[in-house]
């Protein structure tokens, strides 16, 4: 880009004069322009001022005996004056006695406020000048003219042209003398340049230039001629010094070369010390994965075969021992887990989401997950939630849940007698964000002091003896606490020994704008909905599939669970070669593709699957990944070798039946639709009251007159289905919680907490509608909301309502 810094100096030179000169020029002509019309229009003034004064003075007789043609005769005198347009002789009132017109333009108004007061006032076009007429100092008149400024402003643009031909000339005789002055002054200068470049060329220092005059370019030729003398001297100094170095050079050659072999075998060590270390992560890392992944797949089997026995006929003694293998089987699988995700941690490979969850929601599940276990152990399970917490966040829900998990799950293993209290409490909330405080409070053994400093080490419990009564790895705390770390927070503990122990955590979470949940973060269904816990035929019966996998003992357990949620045709491949070919021969619905096959992985399947799709442009199959591996990465590779999700074994039943579910269409036509697919969940609505199905026979709920029915039959003999022989059980623990739930809305409402009671009311209505209790189910969603609202006396009022509903609905539930 040329600018004028990079102009060479004589242009600079030229540049400098002539914009010098043109400024002055500018200034010179600016200052001329206004003078000229500054002094034009007061020369005017004062001339038209001069005529006034004349025909002022002669008009007072016309004035005074208000003779027209005297005072016509006067204004005519204004024809000998040009710059007059209009003239107008006024009485003392302001009304015109007469007027001279110069055309027959109309004049322009003007209105006097103070008719004393002379005024001279310049528009555009015009002049105005008024005078009064004044007589032994009392006014008798006035005489206003409008000048014509069209003559002035032609002489001022004559002379400003004149001005501007002058200006012409004088730029260029200016142009010329810049081009002659610019010769003299920069012929030194760049005679020296050319010099210096000569030299550099040439490398030839030992020249002298000859200056042009002894002005300050002429001491700049001696400073240079000065620095070539000591160029050459330095030189000289230079060759003398270079010959000494010589042997000296040779020497530390000499030198230098022994010590670089010193330094290339030590090089060469740290490279190989490198590469051990590297070999050692990555063994480190593949290690993990393969354990992952034989841990996992015989885990896969043990548990997909005891989930497949739980489904078949046995007797008391048998189902005990299912249950206790089943459930030793899922604390192997914790603990697995567990320690998998110490290494990942450890290794730096574990991720923290943020995306929308309800925490309030995910507490509730891990309490009502526990609250089996704690009522074995007689123990309060309680879970509070603040009012003004907003439902929907942003942050990891998987985490989140493992982190309160663990806290929540040692409460309960490690207290006997009492409570466990989870609270989460909002602490501060900002525009979009809130710090919200997480705390599980339990009455248990407690924590003495030598123990709690290392409570969160690895591998540590609070009791370590070998008589220990908790089992247990002691990786819970540890797995916690850096997740916690991973999310910006730290949990702390207050505790004593037998006085219990208090688990807590912040957390600085954003507030969703959206305020909904993603499905996949949803653990179950709007509070307004009760699922009916789906029939098995609920997909098409001409769903084909193909499942890749090579272990037999997997083959078994994934036929059995497809069978077992209705899916009949399931074609088996033992490797990716066998997959390919048969998905080319067969087409299939969805393929359940193992990842770690010999002969062809199943990385290598999808792609050549995916290449014939795209090579034949056919329609794309979905591939669900089967895989042990549970490392960092493994479902990025999935998706990314053409996969579309991801199941990590061990899988069970639901979640198979899940996944499937969002990829499979059920095609079926209307008879196949009426005769296979039954209503998988009944609303419940959530205005003022409970509305009635049309569609309900009478023989299929209890109901009362002019109300809603007590028990939906039909999402009750749904549960009865599927719960099987454990519905007993359910109906009693029902019937157990429900009336300690009244009892909790009940002393809320004398003390006044509406949070108890809104808690209470909510997991009463929840429950219910898990029984199809719906009148139930409706009165305490009143009273939660009412709650809500602060609007405690309309609650208060329901109660007896409530009382009276949960009275019909136990006598109902009772007599089936």
């Amino acid at each position: 880009m040329v600018t004028f810094r990079n102009l060479p100096i004589k242009r600079k030179l030229r540049y400098a004069m002539l914009i010098t000169a043109y400024a002055v020029l500018l200034v010179t002509l600016s200052i001329q322009s206004i003078s000229d019309l500054i002094k034009s229009r007061a020369s005017l003034v004062d001339h038209i001022e001069t005529l006034a004064e004349v025909v002022g003075s002669n008009a007072h007789a016309a004035l005074v005996f208000k003779d027209e043609n005297s005072a016509k005769k006067l204004l005519n005198g204004f024809g000998s004056a040009p710059h007059v347009q209009s003239a107008f002789l006024l009485n003392a009132d302001g009304e015109e006695i007469a007027a001279y017109h110069r055309s027959n333009q109309s004049p322009w108004a003007f209105s006097i406020k103070e008719p004393e007061r002379p005024v001279t006032l310049f528009t555009s076009t015009r002049l105005h000048l008024y005078r009064p007429i004044v007589l032994d100092q009392q006014l008798i008149g006035a005489i206003y003219i409008q000048g014509d400024l069209s003559p002035l402003y032609i002489e001022l643009t004559e002379n400003l042209f004149l001005a501007l031909l002058a200006a012409l000339i004088s730029i260029i005789l200016t142009s010329m003398l810049a081009s002659k002055l610019q010769r003299l002054l920069a012929k030194p200068i760049t005679e020296l340049a050319n010099t210096i470049s000569q030299m550099t060329k040439n490398e030839q220092y030992d020249h002298q230039v000859q200056k042009f005059d002894n002005d300050e370019i002429g001491q700049l030729y001696d400073c240079f001629n000065e620095m070539l003398m000591q160029i050459k001297e330095r030189d000289k100094r230079l060759q003398q010094h270079r010959e000494n170095l010589e042997a000296s050079v040779a020497e530390r050659t000499r030198e230098l070369h022994s010590a670089n072999r010193e330094l290339k075998d030590n090089i060469s060590e740290l490279h190989e010390a490198k590469e051990a270390a590297l070999e050692a992560a990555k063994a480190k890392s593949a290690f993990l994965a393969n354990m992952s992944h034989e841990i996992r797949t015989p885990m896969n089997g043990v548990l997909g075969m005891l989930e497949l026995l739980k489904d078949t006929h046995l007797n008391p003694a048998q189902q005990d021992f299912l249950e206790t293998a089943y459930n030793s089987a899922d604390v192997l699988l914790l603990i697995i887990n567990n320690i998998l995700d110490f290494s990942k941690i450890e290794a730096g490979k574990m991720d923290i989401e943020s995306i929308n969850m309800n925490p309030a929601e995910i507490a509730e599940d891990i309490c009502a997950l526990l609250a089996g276990e704690a009522r074995e152990k007689g123990l309060d399970l309680s879970c509070y939630t603040d009012v003004d917490l907003p439902a929907i966040l942003q942050g990891d829900p998987v985490r989140l849940r493992q982190v309160l998990t663990n806290l929540v799950g040692n409460a309960v293993k490690f207290t006997e007698e009492g409570e466990v209290i989870v609270r989460l409490n909002m602490l501060e909330a900002r525009e979009n964000r809130v710090k919200v405080e997480f705390s599980v409070k339990d009455t248990g053994i407690g924590i003495a002091p030598d123990v709690l400093t290392n409570l969160f080490s690895a591998f540590t419990q609070a009791d370590g003896s070998t008589t220990r009564k908790f089992g247990g790895t002691g990786l819970g705390l540890t797995i916690s606490r850096q997740l916690l770390e991973l999310m910006g927070s730290d949990v702390e503990v207050s505790s004593a020994l037998n006085l219990g122990s208090t688990f807590s955590f912040v957390l600085d979470l954003n507030v969703s704008d959206s305020q909904t949940l993603e499905p996949e973060n949803i653990s179950h269904a709007p509070e307004d909905y009760t699922e009916v816990t789906v029939e098995d035929n609920a997909f098409s019966h001409h769903i084909r599939i193909l499942l890749v996998e090579d272990n037999q003992v997997n083959q078994k357990v994934a036929v059995s669970m497809l069978k077992k949620i209705g899916l009949n045709q399931t074609d088996i491949a033992a490797d990716g070669n066998e997959a390919v070919s048969m998905s080319h021969n067969q087409a299939y619905d969805l393929i359940l593709m193992d990842c770690q096959m010999p002969e062809m992985s199943g990385y290598e399947a999808t792609g050549l699957i995916r290449k014939r799709e795209s090579l034949h442009n056919l329609p794309r199959t979905p591939i669900i990944a089967m895989t042990a591996n549970a490392m960092q990465g493994d479902r990025e590779k999935c998706l990314a070798s053409g996969m579309d999700d991801y199941l990590s074994k061990p899988i069970k039943t639901d979640t198979l039946k899940e996944k499937l579910s969002q990829w499979l269409i059920n095609d079926l036509d209307d008879n196949d639709f009426e005769s296979d697919i039954k209503p998988v969940s009944k609303k419940i609505e959530t205005e003022d009251s409970l509305e009635r199905e049309d569609s309900l026979e009478p023989e299929d709920s209890l109901e009362t007159e002019d109300q809603d029915p007590i028990l939906d039959m039909a999402t009750l003999n749904t549960l009865k289905d599927i719960m099987e022989e454990e519905f007993d059980t359910l109906v009693e623990s029902y019937l157990e919680d429900a009336p300690s739930l009244l009892k909790d809305i009940q002393n809320a409402s004398k003390e006044a907490d509406l949070q108890i009671m809104i808690r209470a009311a909510h997991t009463l209505k929840s429950s219910s509608n898990n029984f199809g209790a719906s009148l139930l189910a409706g009165i305490a969603l009143e009273i939660e909301k009412m709650g809500k609202d602060n609007k405690l006396s309309d609650a208060i009022h329901l109660i007896p309502e409530l009382e009276e509903a949960l009275i019909k609905t136990t006598e109902a539930l009772k007599s089936l």
